[in-house]
């Protein structure tokens, strides 16, 4: 039996276990439906949750050696061409909003919510 013939086999075992709802689901992905109740969703979260190890490190440090930009990574962009500046303050809000790790801030217990 050729690679291509075992790893056939394989799958239409793997296949043959699920339950119709899988093959349901499965089939779905595959052709791209992406309404699948197996997307991942993004939770609303009221509370503030906890520093991450890397978080409280980079907290630390600032403490300790006060206004430093070494964690800081300038960028800057040439555009050419026309413009609109509310379409692209529009696609910075978006990327802030959907990325958690640029949309975070950091608070001290003094701070208020």
């Amino acid at each position: 039996m050729t690679d291509l013939q075992n790893d056939k086999e394989k799958l239409s075992q793997r296949y043959s276990k699920l339950s119709a709802a899988q093959r349901q689901a499965l089939q779905d992905r595959l052709r791209g439906d992406k309404s699948s109740d197996h997307a991942i969703q993004l939770l609303a979260r009221t509370y503030p949750l906890p520093a991450s190890f890397f978080q409280e490190s980079l907290w630390l440090q600032q403490e300790f050696d006060g206004n430093t930009v070494a964690y800081n990574l300038p960028v800057a962009f040439r555009l050419e061409g026309s413009l609109s500046r509310e379409a692209l303050e529009w696609a910075i809000n978006q990327i802030i909003q959907n990325n958690v790790l640029i949309s975070e801030r950091a608070f001290d217990s003094n701070d208020c919510y």
